[in-house]
């Protein structure tokens, strides 16, 4: 199992984690930064990821919204692929 850990302090914007979530993850070039695209990532190559993400209360507040579709996205990726886990910490 590869374990990544993905500190959100201080994003600013859709860019800014995208940018971020591929220097972090092994994302393939094609990946954008629209939810379902990362779903199909997620869904395609993380069987053997756990990723954590932590400091998620330290996203500046204009992402609030995002962040909260992005959460949904991966708890709906992790459920629907076996041994892909994703964990959020405030």
């Amino acid at each position: 199992m590869k374990v990544f850990y993905i500190d959100l302090t201080g994003l600013d914007s859709k860019q800014e984690l995208r940018d971020y979530l591929a220097a972090k993850l092994p994302l393939p070039d094609y990946c954008g930064s629209a939810l379902d695209s990362y779903y199909d990532v997620l869904t395609e190559f993380g069987a053997d990821w756990d990723i954590i993400f932590y400091n998620v209360s330290k996203i500046h507040g204009r992402m609030d919204s995002y962040v909260e579709k992005f959460q949904k996205m991966c708890r709906d990726a992790a459920a629907g692929t076996p041994g892909l886990r994703i964990r959020f910490y405030p």
